[in-house]
């Protein structure tokens, strides 16, 4: 399942960080309160994104969007596609005692972690590998992204001390169509 991850450095990271932590602290509304499944997320607009009727994008995305237009080149250029749906996308914020249990990504074909902010990177997201019914942890540091099949089981670990950890993530779909010539040239050589 490692193979399955993709690890990506965003290259504006710092201008990005700095725009999107102050529309977070701008944020009116809250988090996810401890449940049956023992999820705490201190702050996240998911719940927003997914009650709005006519997709209105936020500042913090589209800003990140403008300005990681090398990260989608990349994914465009790895998949062999010339077009991605993004279907959704959000933040979270995690404080002390916050985690996200087990959970996969339904109806999409990839999901990413930005890591907005990341002071620790034993507070990156665990994965868990079906094959060898084990945890495991990339080696990512605060600017990174995590690219993986969205049917890959995942979680946040809890926080466990005073620090606070801000990512992005987002669901995305292939398009039908594919570089087919690409493709073909490569199997070629």
């Amino acid at each position: 399942m490692k193979d399955r991850l993709i690890k990506y450095t965003l290259k504006n990271h710092q201008k990005i960080k700095d725009f999107v932590l102050n529309e977070i602290d701008n944020f009116n509304g809250g988090g996810i309160l401890p449940g049956d499944d023992e999820s705490s997320v201190y702050k996240t607009d998911y719940f927003t994104q997914m009650e709005k009727s006519s997709r209105q994008i936020e500042k913090y995305f589209s800003f990140f969007e403008e300005n990681a237009r090398d990260f989608y080149d990349f994914i465009l250029d790895y998949y062999y596609t010339p077009s991605i749906k993004i279907d959704n996308y959000w933040f979270q914020q995690y404080i002390k005692n916050d985690a996200h249990v087990w959970h996969v990504h339904p109806f999409a074909s990839i999901s990413y972690v930005y890591y907005v902010e990341l002071e620790d990177s034993s507070l990156a997201t665990e994965f868990f590998d079906i094959r060898t019914k084990k945890t495991f942890r990339p080696d990512v540091q605060e600017g990174d992204i995590i690219i993986f099949d969205s049917y890959i089981p995942h979680r946040s670990p809890k926080v466990l001390y005073d620090t606070r950890k801000t990512i992005i993530s987002s669901n995305l779909n292939f398009n039908l169509c594919l570089d087919v010539e690409r493709i073909e040239n490569e199997l070629s050589q």
